[in-house]
Order: C-alpha cells, then sequence, then structure tokens
C-alpha cells in the first residue's frame, strides 16, 4: 500500500516542457476533454516516494547502491543550481541528463515516459523528468533541433510546450 510520500530531493531545470496528451472523461455529463499537463520555465521538480516503493525501502536499509544514487541526485540539484546561477547552459543540460540517468539506475522507467526521454535525446536534447512521471523537460540547442524534437515528439503522441520569459 502507498502511504504518503517522502521528499528526498529537489531538482532545478531552466526548461523547454514536454508532455503527453491526456483524454478525460466527465462521467457525469459524458463528455471528453483533452488536457495537458505542463510545468514553468524554472521547474522545480521533487522526487518523491511513497511509503510502500522498492526503492524507498531500498534505501531505508541501507542499499549502498540507492543511498549513492539519491546523494548523488541531491548533489546534482546543487549543481543545477548554481549552473542557473552562472547562467552555464551546458553544464545544466549534462545535469539534466545525469539527474535521469541516476533516477533509472534506482527506479523503474514505464515504456512510454522512456520513450519521451530517449526521443528528445536522439534530436540532441537534454531530457528528465519534470516529476514523478508523464512529462519531461530538458533544453536544446538551437532552433534546429527544436524542429527535429517537435517532429519526433509528435509521431510518438507528445506535445512540446516552449515557454517565453521576459
Amino acid at each position: 500500500m502507498r502511504g504518503a510520500g517522502t521528499c528526498l530531493t529537489w531538482s532545478f531545470s531552466m526548461t523547454t516542457v514536454v508532455t503527453r496528451q491526456r483524454t478525460f472523461s466527465d462521467f457525469n455529463s459524458g463528455r471528453t476533454a483533452s488536457a495537458s499537463f505542463s510545468h514553468t520555465f524554472l521547474t522545480a521538480s521533487v522526487i518523491c516516494m511513497g511509503w510502500g516503493t522498492t526503492a524507498l525501502t531500498r534505501f531505508k536499509n541501507g542499499d549502498p547502491l540507492t543511498v549513492q544514487t539519491l546523494a548523488r541526485i541531491a548533489a546534482l540539484a546543487r549543481e543545477g543550481r548554481e549552473a542557473l546561477l552562472k547562467r552555464d547552459y551546458e553544464t545544466l543540460n549534462r545535469l539534466i541528463d545525469e539527474n535521469f540517468d541516476c533516477r533509472r539506475k534506482i527506479m523503474n522507467i514505464s515504456p512510454s515516459n522512456l520513450e519521451m526521454v530517449e526521443t528528445a535525446r536522439a534530436c540532441g536534447a537534454s531530457a528528465k523528468f519534470s516529476g514523478s512521471g508523464g512529462a519531461i523537460v530538458g533544453m536544446y540547442p538551437s532552433d534546429e533541433a527544436l524542429s527535429r524534437l517537435i517532429a519526433a515528439l509528435r509521431k510518438i503522441d507528445v506535445r512540446v510546450i516552449r515557454p517565453f520569459v521576459n
């Protein structure tokens, strides 16, 4: 049984947000609507795990891989903050990718979530979850890469949202 989540670490990223379309039904009226999940330009995502999750159990039991990986994720959050403050986007790109790679070591990733990340990376963008899955965030190096990203993700029914900041 899943209980209340425990927040283990924060991670920050300045991003273009990518979301998978979802369709919802209103059972009272019989109407359906589509909605996209989106996040703001500066996304603070937190890894929260329910009490019944395997990763949390391994963490509580002191599993070295889990403990070391979560410590690295926490360090990535600190490094990401510094990269943002310095406007060091090359480093931030690397940290975004490493965040997801670390998470993948200790958690099961659904095929559809993995497909979003791998598709974005194949287009030259960095990519990670914006939260617990269902949407990814990342950065791209050029307008050409953004065009490739939009086209490739559209093929797998994923929408790209490019936030504008004044």
